[in-house]
C-alpha cells in the first residue's frame, strides 16, 4: 500500500506515514469512495518526489557550508587587530553555492539525478 499524501511505500498494516506522518485511514473505510476522487501516485512520480526532497537537503546543506565561511570569516576579521591576520574562508564559501547549485539543478530536472549512471 502506498501513502496518500506522499507515495511512500508502506507495510500493509500501517498506522501512520514513516516519511510523511500521514494518517493511513483503514481500508473499510475507504471502500465506498469512488476510485475517480483518489489518484494512486506512480512509482516514476514517486521517484520524482523523493529526488525533489533530497534536493532540498542538498541546497539546504550548501546554504549552511556558505554561511558557515561568511561567519569564519566575519568572527576572525572583528578578531583581528590592527595589522593582525585573519582567515579567508571563500573555499566554503565556494563549496556552499557548488552544492546548492547542484541541488537546484536536481531540484528543477529530477530526470538528470535518475538518469546519471
Amino acid at each position: 500500500m502506498y501513502c496518500e499524501s506522499c507515495g511512500t511505500l508502506l507495510k500493509d498494516d500501517s498506522i501512520f506515514c514513516t516519511n510523511c506522518g500521514n494518517h493511513i485511514d483503514d481500508m473499510t473505510t475507504n471502500v465506498n469512495v469512488s476510485t475517480e476522487t483518489k489518484r494512486v501516485l506512480t512509482e516514476k512520480e514517486i521517484i520524482y518526489r523523493q529526488v525533489r526532497k533530497l534536493a532540498s537537503i542538498e541546497m539546504l546543506k550548501g546554504i549552511g557550508w556558505a554561511a558557515l565561511g561568511i561567519v569564519i570569516t566575519a568572527v576572525s576579521y572583528s578578531m583581528a587587530e590592527d595589522g593582525g591576520r585573519y582567515f579567508i574562508t571563500w573555499g566554503l564559501v565556494v563549496y556552499g553555492v557548488y552544492v546548492f547549485g547542484r541541488g537546484l539543478v536536481y531540484f528543477l530536472f529530477p530526470g538528470s539525478l535518475i538518469n546519471k549512471k
